[in-house]
């Protein structure tokens, strides 16, 4: 009788527990996707897309082709929708920080291969709409002044 008690509090347990991150409900993402370059059509290597605004901070990896994916509750469930401020880390290699330390030690992150301005919500000049359904985003940068080419 013990171990059927127990057995019953323990998937109780667990249904809370499934309830509290969300699994199977929908957390209203959309996904969103794109790719980051140069004006000239360089791919951007590495660094991280930010979006700013509304409750919740998605983020995602670029990877060496340019391309990323967007996400909030996961790595790739994507956005919201709404107006964001897109920021954007555009480091030599990949930063690999957690996001919570990547936001608030920008400072710590490899050399940016774009310019500065990206790098903060009060700087950047990058917005973004998220709409229902598949989002593309496509985002044309400006390499760092400071860097020699």
């Amino acid at each position: 009788m013990a171990v059927s008690a127990f057995a019953g509090l323990l998937v109780a347990g667990l249904l809370v527990v499934a309830a509290a991150t969300g699994c199977g409900k929908d957390n209203g993402t959309v996904p969103v996707s794109g790719f980051a370059r140069f004006a000239d059509g360089t791919a951007l290597p590495a660094g991280r897309v930010m979006l700013y605004g509304g409750d919740t901070g998605p983020s995602g990896q670029i990877q060496p082709d340019g391309s990323f994916r967007l996400g909030t509750f996961t790595t790739s469930d994507g956005a919201r929708p709404g107006r964001y401020k897109v920021v954007v880390t555009g480091a030599a290699e990949p930063d690999t920080r957690p996001y919570e330390e990547a936001a608030l030690h920008p400072e710590l992150a490899p050399p940016s291969k774009i310019h500065p301005k990206y790098n903060s919500a009060e700087t950047t000049d990058l917005e973004v709409d998220i709409g229902p359904g598949t989002n593309k985003i496509e985002l044309s940068l400006e390499p760092n002044p400071r860097l020699k080419k």
